[in-house]
This record gives C-alpha cells, structure tokens and sequence, in this order.
C-alpha cells in the first residue's frame, strides 16, 4: 500500500517530523525504527519514503544521496519537499546517519547532536593560504539533548569526503571547537531556516576523516544514531507543548501502526513496568479503542474506553510480573480484542480479591459482560478474546432509535409550558447530543430536563464538546452515579 501527502495535508500540516538520510545505510537504520511503515509516493527523485509512527509521533522518513550535485541528493530533495506547497510542512526536520569525529574532542561510536552548523563549501585562497567563507546556521532548538548518550555542538558541512588528516587539519584548526563534520547539512539547512522550520543533525562517529573507515562501523554508527531517535523525539515534543491534536491526526496513527502492538521485556525494567504501561502504552491502548466508535458518528464512547484500558494494561502488567513472560501481544481486530502472550497461562475471569487486575475485571464484568454488551473467552495457552460486535452495535442503534432531540424554540422560553426534550418513552437508555450547544443558559436548562430523564432511572448516553462541558454535567449530576455517561465528540 502507498498513500499520498496531499492527500493529509490538512492533518498532518505541522504535525510531524521529517526524518531524512543520505545513502542505503542510513536509510535501512532509521527504517528499522518505524516500523511498522508505509510506504509513500512523492513523486520526487528520492530513494525512499515511508511513514509511521514514533513516540506517538507520525514521522515521515525520505532517504537521497550525498551532497547537493546528484539530482537524488538529500539537499535537493528535501528542498524541493519543502517548497513544494502540496506537501504538508513538517514541524521538524532530523537528519540521523554517520560522520567523521574530531579527534581532539571524541571518541569513535561517539554520537553528535548538532543544532549548530558551519557550512564551509565555499573557499577563498589568499597569499597561497586557504581561507573558509563560513556561513553559521543555528536551529530554533537550542537546548541540549540526550546528554546522558550524546555530546551536542556544532559540526563543519561541506561537499567534500574527507579521507587525509592534512585536509581535516585544516578545518580543525580553523574551527577548534567543533565535534566532527558531515556532508548534506549546508545544502537543505538555509531553507529550513527561511521557512522557520527547527531541525537537529543526529550522526554517529564512524571515522576521523583519515583513511581508518568502512561499512562495518558505518553500519553499526547509523544504527547507533537511529535508536537514539525516540528518545530525541520524546525529548523535542516539549518544545511544541502548544501542540493540538485531534481526531483525524489520532485516526491516522492508528492507521499506521497496524492492528497490533507488541510489548517486549526489554522496553523496561522492573521498576518502571507500571509506568512504562500508564505512560508509553496507556495513550496507545485509548487512542485504538476509541477507532471502535469512530466509524459511526467519529464520537468514542468515553467508558468503554477507559475501562478497556484499564483492564489490557492490568492483564498484561500481571502476565510480565508474574506470568514471566517475555512478550505481549495486543491485536484489535474490526469486531474483538485478542491478548496473547509466551509466559504462564492466566485466566483474569477467574482473579479473586481487591487487586488492580481484580478491580478491572470487576468493572468490564459488570458494566459490559452481565449485560451481554461483551463476550469474553479464555483458551490455552495464553489467549483472551473480547468479541466486541454487540456492544459496537448497542451504540450505533442507541444512536439511531433512542436519540433525545431538543425541541426547537423550547429553551429559554417559560419550561412549565413546554416539553424540551422529545424521545422514545420506550427507551431505557438514551443518546443527547449536547456538543452543538454554545451558550451556558441554554446547558443549564438541558441539564435540568437530563435529570428528570435520570430519576426516570433511564440511562443518558450524552456527547459533549470537551472536558470542561462534561465537568458541568458531573457536577451537577453527581448523585446519578453510572447512568450517566459522557462521551466526547
């Protein structure tokens, strides 16, 4: 499967990172950390473009050549990309791969983060005496990264492969202060740098610029700086806090990271197995829950969701802590949820007493289970299934036949005299749809008549716009308990 950019660019339109490479290593190192991935047609002159997911942000991947002479090099391309206005704008570009390393200052397998670039492809000779026309480029990011793996400072670029230490001398001893040098930067830089987009250089060393360099290192250099990239990602995302996500970008994660996720022991220690679940997962298990409702009216049903969670992430905290697994599996399918694992077999219908696992249970059993909403299998070995066509099918028929409608030219007139609110008395549960309502007056009137439907002991299912809306409901509803339930549109 291909997709188009175009096609996203409303959604992804500075709401992604554009992670690029210059030659086949490079590229095969950072491809192996997206995926899952997709690929995508530009239509340019690149050796490759994917898209995926990483640290719960889409990255874009394009690969080229060196320097800027080939019609394929990186520079070219990522210039091109950038100024071509049918592609969506990316809110930060990485280049991740291999460089040669000041000797004065690093060690081989070393990995530099630059946010600071001296483009020296220009030189002057005066009195026999070669001189660089230095042009300095500095990112907006302006912090230092991934300190505890990487040294950050500035770097030389320039379109020139360096193999003799007189050469790298020369450069060095123009500008002692910097870290190492690369190739592609000094060609797409001044144009990131017009259109204010923040980039980072991530480059392994694998040389000295001497002739003491093969493919071997520079493999194992482009890998080492390919999996530093989450963690750079995770660390860059504080600096576009002001980011909004919405339905159609969550949508379209969901779509590139496939139907399943797989959790390895290696991701975390035992210390930080509850966190890593809360923190890491969590968000990922929410956000592929709530696409079981997006079909029908794009609305998540906000209860499901959250004990779902609950229950994936308890199930599989007890098959690593005391399954002894070594690998976790969860797989949503159109109509059912499959968890799978290689540890001890563990059936969570049948855990007894105040745990977490017990609480989470308790909750799904009672809410969804009792009431036919969600079937539940257990098979050896290690398989649970939640076969979720019935409850997919309650909402969407709630929704059809149990809809409330506000009748018009009801609110804010005399209520003794009207009746707001028209529904299907033979309902017992009912869909309001609250989310188009902008005005404070006409909320506190809705509220009023929900709690009538209330202390008629029918359940409200009500769709509002956002948390602070569904706070005023709960707070004024607060005695009702379970029967009502939020939803977010």
């Amino acid at each position: 499967m291909k997709i188009k950019l175009e096609n996203f660019k409303d959604t992804l339109n500075n709401n992604y990172i554009l992670l690029i490479t210059s030659n086949s290593i490079e590229k095969d190192a950072v491809n192996r950390i997206l995926a899952p991935k997709t690929k995508v047609d530009l239509n340019l002159n690149c050796k490759g473009c994917y898209i995926g997911v990483i640290e719960n942000n889409i990255a874009v991947h394009i690969s080229g050549t060196s320097g800027v002479v080939s019609e394929d090099s990186i520079s070219r391309i990522v210039i091109e990309f950038i100024s071509n206005s049918d592609f969506p704008n990316p809110k930060a570009v990485l280049m991740a791969g291999f460089c040669w390393g000041n000797p004065n200052k690093t060690k081989s397998g070393q990995t530099i983060i630059s946010n600071t670039v001296y483009s020296l492809n220009s030189t002057v000779i005066k009195d026999s005496i070669k001189q660089f026309k230095e042009k300095v480029y500095q990112s907006k990011f302006q912090n230092e990264y991934v300190t505890s793996d990487c040294l950050n400072g500035a770097i030389v670029s320039l379109e020139s492969l360096i193999a003799g230490k007189e050469y790298r001398d020369e450069i060095i001893n123009q500008y002692p202060t910097i870290l190492g040098g690369e190739m592609e930067g000094f060609g797409y830089i001044p144009t990131l740098e017009s259109r204010g987009i923040s980039w980072l250089i991530v480059k392994t060393i694998s040389d000295f610029a001497d002739n003491q360099y093969g493919r071997e290192i520079q493999e194992k250099s482009a890998k080492h700086s390919a999996m530093l990239i989450p963690k750079l990602i995770n660390e860059i995302a504080y600096e576009f806090e002001d980011d909004k996500s919405d339905k159609n970008l969550e949508h379209l994660k969901n779509i590139l990271r496939g139907n399943s996720i797989h959790i390895k022991r290696t991701e975390f220690s035992e210390e930080t197995l509850n966190d890593f679940l809360n923190d890491i997962i969590g968000p990922i298990v929410e956000s592929k829950l709530q696409e079981y409702f997006y079909a029908i009216d794009k609305t998540g049903d906000s209860i499901f969701v959250r004990c779902f969670c609950d229950v994936i992430l308890e199930i599989a905290q007890n098959s690593f802590k005391h399954g002894k697994s070594t690998d976790f599996e969860i797989a949503f399918h159109s109509k059912s949820i499959l968890l799978q694992d290689n540890g001890l077999d563990f059936d969570i219908s049948q855990i007894e007493g105040e745990s977490g696992g017990a609480t989470a249970w308790k909750k799904i059993d009672r809410k969804f289970i009792q009431k036919e909403l969600v079937r539940y299998t257990h098979t050896k070995p290690n398989v649970s299934k939640f076969h979720l066509e019935n409850v997919k099918d309650f909402l969407a028929n709630l929704r059809e036949k149990c809809s409330v409608k506000i009748t018009p030219g009801t609110l804010g007139a005399i209520q003794s005299r009207y009746q707001i609110l028209e529904y299907d008395k033979n309902c017992t549960s009912v869909y309001l749809k609250d989310s188009n309502n902008r005005m404070s007056s006409r909320r506190h009137a809705i509220i009023n008549q929900v709690r009538t439907l209330l202390e008629k002991d029918i359940t409200v299912y009500l769709s509002v716009h956002n948390e602070c809306e569904a706070k005023e409901y709960k707070d004024a509803l607060v005695d009702f308990g379970e029967k009502l339930i939020v939803l977010y549109d």
